[in-house]
């Protein structure tokens, strides 16, 4: 059906803003991600415990996004459950409510996944969370009623067919509290044995801060799904999408050539995306839709900006991250380090024996803050501080500004154009710069070594 024009004008409009970036309007990629809920749900079919799945990743990488692409396209028989209560996993009550406020805000979609399931048990928290019902809270008569709707032909096949998703945001702030809901989930799963899935989507510790809870340590690797980069070409298709659903008159070789120049914008990051399409989306409402007169360099330096304040706003709330120079010069170190262990791994037989180690574990970032502490003058507010080096590691990976690659990988900044933008933080004259934008400074080449290691 063909959109109404006043639509196309709103969406533009709603893009321009930005405000909302875990909308999945112009959703592209992300294959082995929703491979890997699709297994889950898959796999949930056969065991009888609810199948975990931690989509993990810093601020912006579209963790959310691509949860609500994954509820906006699921089939008839797959319903949704946003755990947005703060007691939701604090006790299966808080779960059941949550159950019923999904319920509330989809009935049509529960209704045609349930059938006389959703019309005979009324209450359905109850019917799915063992041990829910608070007195004076349940339907009368939920019992009975359930039990009859469960032995209805109709019923049993509709419920063997369902797929109940339970969505967790923030899942990295979960703590002890949750452990006991948590634990019955992995171990016992929904009444009835309905197949089930638990995604949650936290910071890359989450699976760490899971793991740490009791009766949780043996949850799968498998449950960890890592959030990362796009594909550039997927950041142009996604800008291709929004040039075509907001309906932008032009030429093919026009649409062609602002998807490929404004796909390359995003840096090939979700939110540097979103990003681009707002800066894009307002030059398209200035020019009223002619894409023919967008100036491409105001779309550009509108993107660039967004995304330095955004690098600025990542290291927020934490009084030493705050100062972008000492940050830079901590990531500069790693990075220096990293080619430094590079160089000695290419110049020895046995490159296990290769001196200086890349920087893979936490122990040695904070190796770096201490000696980055330690460089600075001695009436350095960062000094005044004193706060513990291992305090400073762990908040910048908490906070996402560096990550490693796979279990064993060393550590970098998140996002590449990340590291190039503090590397333009520290002066021109000082040899750290170089181990973040090779070719600058006072000549071309890289540093050997992090702080004369």
């Amino acid at each position: 059906m063909a959109q109404n024009p006043s639509d196309t004008e709103e969406l533009l409009h709603a893009v321009a803003r930005g405000h909302d970036r875990d909308a999945a309007r112009f959703f592209v990629g992300r294959k082995s991600e929703i491979k890997a809920f699709g297994d889950a749900v898959a796999d949930s079919k056969d065991f009888s415990q609810t199948q975990f799945r931690i989509f993990q990743g810093v601020p912006g990488c579209g963790k959310t996004s691509l949860l609500t692409h994954l509820h906006e396209n699921a089939p008839p028989n797959r319903v949704f459950v946003a755990l947005t209560d703060d007691g939701a996993l604090a006790s299966t009550a808080g779960l059941a409510r949550c159950i019923d406020d999904a319920v509330a805000s989809e009935p049509a979609k529960w209704a045609a996944a349930l059938g006389p399931v959703f019309r005979t048990v009324g209450k359905l928290g109850d019917f799915f969370m063992p041990g829910s019902a608070v007195a004076g809270e349940g339907a009368a008569g939920a019992t009975e009623a359930a039990a009859a709707a469960w032995f209805n032909e109709e019923s049993a096949k509709r419920l063997r067919s369902l797929e109940l998703v339970m969505v967790c945001d923030e899942a990295q702030t979960l703590n002890k509290s949750h452990a006991a809901v948590l634990r019955m989930l992995h171990t016992a799963g929904v009444k009835g044995g309905i197949p089930s899935v638990l995604a949650l989507a936290g910071l890359s510790h989450t699976g760490n801060v899971v793991r740490s809870l009791e009766g949780m340590s043996r949850l799968s690797q498998n449950a960890d799904v890592i959030m990362g980069i796009m594909a550039e070409e997927e950041c142009v298709e996604s800008t291709r999408m929004m040039l075509a659903r907001c309906r932008i008159p032009g030429t093919a070789d026009q649409h062609e050539a602002t998807a490929k120049r404004v796909g390359a914008m995003a840096q090939r990051w979700p939110q540097h995306l979103a990003c681009a399409h707002a800066a894009l989306a307002r030059e398209l409402i200035r020019t009223g839709r002619d894409l023919g007169k967008v100036d491409i360099a105001v779309v550009g330096r509108d993107t660039t900006e967004a995304r330095y304040n955004y690098y600025k706003g990542r290291l927020q709330g934490y009084p030493v991250l705050e100062d972008a120079g000492f940050v830079a010069r901590v990531v500069a170190a790693i990075y220096a380090q990293n080619a430094a262990a590079e160089k000695a791994k290419a110049a020895t037989k046995d490159p296990d024996l290769a001196e200086p180690k890349h920087v893979t574990g936490v122990a040695q970032v904070a190796r770096l803050c201490r000696l980055a502490v330690e460089a600075e003058p001695a009436d350095s507010s960062i000094r005044e501080l004193d706060i513990k080096p291992i305090e400073i590691a762990n908040r910048m990976i908490e906070k996402g500004i560096i990550s490693h690659g796979g279990i064993d990988g060393p550590y970098a900044a998140t996002i590449s154009s990340m590291a190039t933008w503090l590397g333009e933080r520290i002066p021109r004259n000082d040899p750290l710069r170089r181990s973040l934008i090779p070719g600058s400074g006072n000549g071309d080449s890289q540093g050997d070594g992090a702080f004369d290691l």
